[in-house]
């Protein structure tokens, strides 16, 4: 079900006021990212469409310290630990955070993660084992301008105490100049793809 496993790609795409600067070209041969360092008042936009719906997602940093990142995104809390994995988000809860992001990122680099997922929407719970690859450091263009950004490459076999069970791939751009997400393309068996691009972003 998509409403059930794509949230967690979610919170690093935010709201803005102002254009993203465009990013500039790598001058290194073998290109990383270290963890970001997040601000008070940053803030992103994008829309994700999967099929004719489309959803506009907003999200601000409002607390920052050295155990976690707090927001709000689409009015509901947001907690991120300092990696920008998800602990809460949405309508989802994560123990332990979701394994998304492990920094530094450089391409070749692969992780794996397992979490407990809760959805207080559908009052549903249920496991998931996260498998992700940097398969590739690229250009995107997205509405918020160009980024250079690193192609994640996720797998994620999911299941529910409502008795399903799935599987998740998606390709996540990761943008050192925008603190986060710029491009996901997601696919969840059953359910339409959905594409989310950054549309604007303001940095402090």
């Amino acid at each position: 079900m998509l409403c059930q496993r794509f949230a967690w790609f979610l919170p690093v795409a935010l709201v803005a006021c102002a254009d993203a600067p465009p990013a500039p070209a790598s001058t290194t041969s073998v290109p990383t990212a270290e963890r970001p360092t997040m601000k008070v008042g940053d803030r992103w936009a994008s829309t994700c469409t999967a099929g004719k719906k489309k959803t506009d997602v907003f999200t601000v940093i409002t607390t920052v310290d050295a155990v976690s990142i707090k927001g709000d995104v689409n009015g509901k809390r947001l907690i991120l630990t300092p990696d920008l994995n998800e602990l809460e988000g949405l309508r989802w809860s994560h123990r332990p955070a979701v394994q998304l992001y492990s920094f530094p990122l450089e391409v070749g680099k692969s992780w794996s993660g397992t979490d407990e997922w809760t959805d207080e929407e559908n009052t549903d719970e249920g496991f998931e084992k996260v498998r992700v690859t940097v398969a590739g450091y690229e250009r995107v263009r997205v509405p918020a301008g160009e980024f250079d950004a690193f192609r994640l490459e996720v797998a994620a076999d999911w299941s529910s105490k409502q008795v399903y069970s799935g599987k998740t791939l998606a390709t996540v751009w990761y943008a050192p100049a925008a603190r986060g997400q710029v491009k996901l393309q997601i696919s969840v068996q059953g359910e339409p793809d959905m594409t989310c691009e950054l549309t604007a972003l303001l940095l402090q």
